[in-house]
């Protein structure tokens, strides 16, 4: 009974904002006072349902509806169709029209958004997940300069119908449910297990564990539960010169596959292969552990660009951090394809005498379990033309999906 109720909820409104185009709605650069006025009211009809705001001065509505195809006349004429695609007859206008859109129904989202600034008010509105409002009730200088000399309220009103269309279908007993159960998996976010994904998907498994050849994650893994990655556990250097720094950093981003130049020093290697962007530590003198604390107390360090190496797969870094014991190494990297890397470094720096600090090292141990999820929030994800199309009904029922954010009627 539901799903014949919410069929057709949605109204005429609606499919006549469907295929807008969007330049007609996008940067509106000449409001008039009477368009803001407009769109107030607009979020006014809205204040009936609660906000899923995380801000104060933030209000925030969220809808999903579903549509009928509808025919090809609702579409475009067929003489505009004719003369933009050039058809030579009404059966290829029907054939591409269904060709385009195969489904019988397609599922909206429709997005509202007033955000309360110091200087101003700032607009979003998204109807039919592309074509969209942006206006902001500022200084001047804020707002875009183009070519708009029409009056945009007269793109605003239709809104004033397709609103009460949706707060009627919204104040439905049963829409949230509706919305929950039938609402079409490209709508969707969720997330799967790598390892779940890597049953469905064996290449990628296989071409992501390559990265870790040569690795050995059981030692790795053995310095985690033994408690040696940690903080206090990571060796302390009472003193710290550039030379002794660099030749540290030599040791870690060779073990990623970087080359150093013997014919070099210390200092210029590092130079070669750092971001380039590291407050002329290769300038200061090499074995002078009271220059390098000087420089290293002048400038900021912590999260800085300083101490960053290239790698295959980014940049990874190798900071110095100080405590009342002295100076030690942090190694930072969180994204799943430094994770070799990050271990690489890690063992070779052990080997060399000098445990250093990882942030949640586990995390880098599951990215090769394939115990970290996998976001499913695009369309690709589940239906693209990659993901084999005789495993989608495993893939979905393997994620776990979020429950879509539905406004709700305030209660009193």
């Amino acid at each position: 009974m539901v799903l014949k109720e919410f069929n057709n909820c949605t109204g005429p409104y609606l499919s006549d904002w469907r295929f807008v185009s969007s330049s007609r709605l996008a940067n509106p650069d000449i409001f008039t006072t009477n368009c803001y006025e407009m769109l107030d009211q607009l979020f006014d009809k809205l204040k009936i349902f609660k906000s899923m705001s995380k801000y104060s001065d933030e209000e925030q509505y969220s809808f999903y509806f579903r549509l009928s195809k509808g025919t090809a006349e609702q579409y475009m004429d067929y003489s505009d169709f004719k003369e933009i695609y050039e058809v030579k007859s009404k059966k290829e206008y029907y054939k591409r029209f269904n060709k385009w859109f195969p489904r019988k129904w397609y599922w909206f989202s429709a997005f509202f958004r007033r955000s309360v600034l110091e200087d101003g008010t700032y607009y979003q509105i998204y109807i039919a997940g592309s074509n969209y409002i942006y206006a902001y009730n500022g200084p001047s200088e804020w707002r875009n300069k183009g070519h708009y000399p029409e009056d945009y309220s007269m793109l605003i009103k239709p809104l004033f119908s397709w609103v009460d269309a949706l707060i009627e279908m919204a104040s439905k007993d049963g829409y949230k449910d509706f919305v929950t159960k039938h609402m079409d998996y490209r709508m969707r976010n969720g997330k799967i297990l790598y390892k779940e994904y890597w049953e469905l998907y064996p290449e990628e498994k296989t071409r992501y564990r390559a990265i870790f050849k040569g690795v050995d994650v059981a030692e790795f893994t053995k310095h985690f539960k033994d408690g040696e990655i940690s903080e206090d556990a990571a060796t302390r250097f009472p003193q710290l010169t550039a030379n002794k720094y660099c030749e540290l950093f030599k040791i870690a981003s060779t073990a990623i596959g970087r080359s150093y130049d013997d014919s070099l020093s210390l200092q210029e290697n590092f130079h070669r292969n750092s971001d380039g962007r590291n407050k002329k530590l290769d300038n200061i003198s090499p074995d002078s552990p009271e220059e390098f604390d000087k420089w290293y107390k002048e400038n900021k360090h912590h999260f800085d660009h300083t101490f960053e190496m290239r790698s295959r797969y980014g940049r990874i870094d190798l900071y110095v951090e100080m405590d009342s014991k002295g100076y030690y190494l942090l190694i930072n990297g969180r994204d799943m394809y430094e994770s070799a890397e990050i271990m690489r470094i890690y063992l070779a720096l052990y080997h060399h005498g000098v445990k250093t600090f990882i942030y949640d090292p586990e995390d880098h141990i599951n990215h090769y379990l394939g115990n970290h999820y996998r976001s499913v929030d695009d369309e690709e994800s589940i239906f693209g033309t990659r993901f084999p199309k005789n495993k989608i009904k495993q893939f979905i029922a393997k994620v776990e999906w979020q429950e879509p954010n539905i406004i709700e009627r305030k209660t009193k």
